[in-house]
């Protein structure tokens, strides 16, 4: 299983305060996090049980390391939405 975690963007950019996580199959490769991602991140934002947005989210292996990450300025330069209509 990998581990999804939601986090505020730290000041630099760097992971910051972590507001959620999840367990999860672990991703075949970058590309398809990234889909999930596109998807998850406005889900996350537009949904009324989530009080604080995420800023980026992160799948991390077994050790805590990184493995794929996406943030709120990947998701502008990708001209994806930052939330959907409820």
């Amino acid at each position: 299983m990998a581990r999804i975690q939601f986090y505020k963007l730290a000041i630099g950019g760097g992971v910051g305060r972590l507001v959620g996580s999840v367990s999860m199959p672990p991703f075949a490769d970058e590309p398809a996090f990234v889909a999930w991602a596109q998807e998850e991140l406005p889900d996350r934002r537009a949904s009324p049980n989530i009080w604080e947005w995420p800023e980026a989210v992160r799948a991390i292996d077994e050790s805590g390391a990184e493995l794929f990450r996406w943030t709120i300025w990947n998701q502008i330069q990708a001209g994806k939405p930052l939330t959907k209509a409820n």
